[in-house]
């Protein structure tokens, strides 16, 4: 995002300024100091000198009346937007930067300040257009008519969170008592503290009572509570900045706009919340709850503003171990009359709780918890009004918390029952690059992945790895057990290629070593391998069948159950991020890509959330160029993973994908070629029964 905006933007959105303006008048010169140190602290420019920011500044807030900037400021915002064929669009070199500014302003104001200004004669008329979305796209004549006369299917996306934030404001307004407490109730979990934290919110009550005063403001207004309204509200208000109001009024209407904002950004990922925990925050804040249990309004935002009727989704839904709850859930959202609507059932991955006394294995508890959630699904599946719409199985959340191996009992279960059609969140967040690919390659392996089974993200086997070294740098904590896993993977995958001999002394050297301080014995690395390989049997029956006259699989017993073992397998070392070298990590990646391939797996790539989540400053650094244009190649299909919190739809998803390959190619034949064919991708590799 540029400086400008990222002053604008704060402005708009500041929590701080808020706290700091609510019981004094507002005056510029005394906001300076929050809004250029929470501009600068919160701008990805982290090399520009304080004097840049500083002159933006001065030449962004050179008038003193509050009317006069809110003008300027959504006037600039909206200079992002212009009219087509009686729709808004977004202006098509503005794209990414709209995406960034919509991570921390609601798209609402804006557009409704946008509509203000450029449509008198017809305001009313176009807003019913945001009656399901608020979510602009580019205007591009051939991508247009390829996503309005192709079934679009978005392969991966969570019905938890993706519900559009502004439609939560609207449930908020309507019944403040019972989302509030869901606020309340969030603000006890200490990763959800974090998040407030960062917006500036360090006392809940305090916040509370802001939401209330503000709502009071709001219902002076004769309008209801939709989107529709709201826009109206806005677009009436602008009206009135320009009738020259009283200050009084003026500044009540910024201070609904501060809090409506930072309420939105509780919901919407910031670009400075990098990594997979940031986001797991935003979904444990649960003020989505209350709005999500009506599944109708997770899928109003499916259409578009352009009242998409083709789009069909794969939507993905959590498993209960209560045999009620999980009927309960289904039959939820088998009501919500969504057309089309397929259902994968993802496990969730949870950390590892390890007690000495009495736990005999690694990750019982997930393992016996996954256990009855197989049994309870398959209980359902053998009605055949589930099995129409259940059609597939995933594993989510940080994998950090859960390897591959703790779900292979419960996979290789249902397969034999029947059900093949698999995916798993895998290569996604990773404190090594060599332990997302090794995720990759363990979810290949250990889970038994086949033809048409697919990936989600599978970013550590996209990424640059020059990339990912310059933005993580040299050095890095680790566990020793993973470095270990991670050595002993990469001799495994190498041992076979020609130039393995290069670097096959330093392996074996830091082998020896890592297992040495592990096992408090150096074992064959062949013995290594294999006893990594048993990892995919499940403990509770492999152990009664270990022979004891097999080094591989003592090692294997050892992991699970030895207490020194496992404290010294957790232990933090400090290792070097170059240890393999870009060339050498690439075809690393390479390798696992052909094994994709062979094997017909398909991975589900998401761009906007790879940005917000992974190594990626740009959507034109992001891999899909790579997977798309570079050998080899594997099957791809776009899909969402979390529209609300994202701020995203799979249509605004291909235009990001046009961008960029517009950047690297220059003829229009072959980007749409490219896009047809991650359209047909997913129509053919969609879960279905069958």
């Amino acid at each position: 995002m540029t400086i400008t905006n990222q002053y604008i933007t704060t402005f708009l959105s500041s929590y701080k300024i808020y706290e700091y303006i609510k019981d004094t008048s507002f005056y510029i010169q005394s906001l300076n100091p929050y809004i250029f140190i929470e501009t600068r602290n919160s701008s990805d420019a982290k090399i520009v000198p304080d004097y840049v920011f500083k002159e933006v500044e001065s030449t962004l807030f050179k008038n003193d009346d509050l009317s006069y900037i809110l003008n300027c400021f959504f006037d600039k915002l909206a200079s992002m937007l212009y009219f087509k064929n009686n729709n808004i669009y977004v202006k098509e070199e503005y794209f990414q930067e709209w995406q960034e500014v919509i991570t921390r302003v609601s798209p609402l104001i804006i557009i409704a300040y946008f509509i203000y200004k450029n449509a008198h004669s017809n305001d009313y008329d176009l807003i019913d257009k945001f009656a399901n979305s608020l979510l602009p796209c580019i205007y591009n004549k051939r991508l247009d008519y390829m996503l309005n006369n192709s079934e679009i299917y978005d392969l991966h996306i969570h019905l938890n969170g993706t519900t559009e934030s502004d439609i939560v404001w609207q449930d908020l307004l309507k019944t403040p008592k019972r989302i509030i407490s869901d606020y309340i109730e969030g603000f006890k979990k200490n990763n959800v503290k974090e998040e407030y934290f960062e917006l500036g919110i360090f006392d809940i009550v305090s916040f509370k009572k802001n939401i209330y005063e503000v709502i009071k403001f709001r219902k002076q207004s004769e309008c209801n509570y939709s989107i529709e309204c709201e826009i109206s509200f806005f677009i009436d208000f602008f009206k009135k900045l320009d009738r020259q109001i009283g200050f009084q009024e003026v500044e009540s209407f910024y201070k609904y706009i501060l809090i409506y904002n930072t309420n939105y950004k509780l919901l919407v990922q910031q670009l400075n919340q990098i990594g997979f925990d940031n986001f797991q925050k935003i979904t444990d804040v649960e003020i989505r709850e209350f709005t999500e249990k009506d599944y109708k309004k997770r899928f109003q935002q499916i259409k578009t503003i352009y009242n998409h009727d083709n789009i069909k989704l794969e939507g993905r839904f959590a498993p209960r171990k209560d045999m009620y709850e999980l009927v309960k859930r289904i039959d939820s959202i088998k009501n919500s009359l969504q057309k089309d609507l397929n259902l994968v059932g993802h496990f969730i991955k949870k950390k590892d709780i390890y007690n000495y006394e009495i736990v005999f294995y690694k990750d019982k508890k997930l393992r016996a918890e996954l256990k009855v959630m197989t049994n309870n699904m398959i209980r359902l599946l053998s009605k055949s009004e589930y099995r129409k719409l259940i059609n597939g199985f995933d594993a989510a959340a940080n994998e950090l918390h859960a390897k591959p191996e703790v779900f292979a009992s419960s996979f290789k279960k249902l397969r034999s029952f029947g059900y093949n059609n698999f995916t798993f969140h895998g290569g996604e967040d990773f404190i090594d690059l060599v332990s997302g690919i090794r995720y990759i390659y363990e979810i290949i392996d250990f889970l038994e992945f086949d033809s048409g089974n697919r990936i989600g993200h599978a970013t550590a086997i996209g990424i640059d790895p020059k990339l990912w070294q310059k933005r993580v740098g040299q050095k890095l904590y680790i566990s020793r057990g993973e470095y270990l896993d991670n050595l002993i993977f990469v001799y495994f995958l190498l041992q076979g290629e020609k130039k393995f001999n290069k670097i096959k002394p330093k392996l074996e050297e830091k082998i020896y070593k890592y297992c040495s301080e592990i096992y408090n014995k150096t074992y064959n690395i062949q013995e290594l391998i294999e006893a990594w390989k048993l990892r995919k049997k499940d403990p509770e029956k492999y152990f009664k069948t270990i022979d004891e006259n097999s080094i591989s699989q003592m090692i294997y017993s050892r992991y699970h159950t030895d207490k020194m073992v496992i404290e010294k397998y957790n232990q933090k070392i400090e290792f070097e991020t170059c240890f393999f070298s870009s060339k050498e990590l690439k075809r690393i990646q390479n390798i696992v890509i052909k094994v994709l391939n062979k094997k017909n797996i398909i991975i589900e790539s998401m761009l906007s959330s790879n940005k917000m989540i992974s190594f990626y400053k740009s959507y034109k650094e992001h891999h899909i160029s790579r997977w798309l244009l570079k050998s080899p190649k594997p099957i791809v299909v776009l899909a969402t993973d979390d529209p609300g919190i994202f701020a995203t739809n799979i249509k605004n998803e291909f235009a990001h994908l046009y961008l960029i390959l517009k950047e690297k190619l220059d003829n229009e034949e072959e980007i749409f070629e490219i896009i047809q064919k991650l359209i047909l991708n997913a129509k053919i590799y969609m879960f279905n029964n069958e």
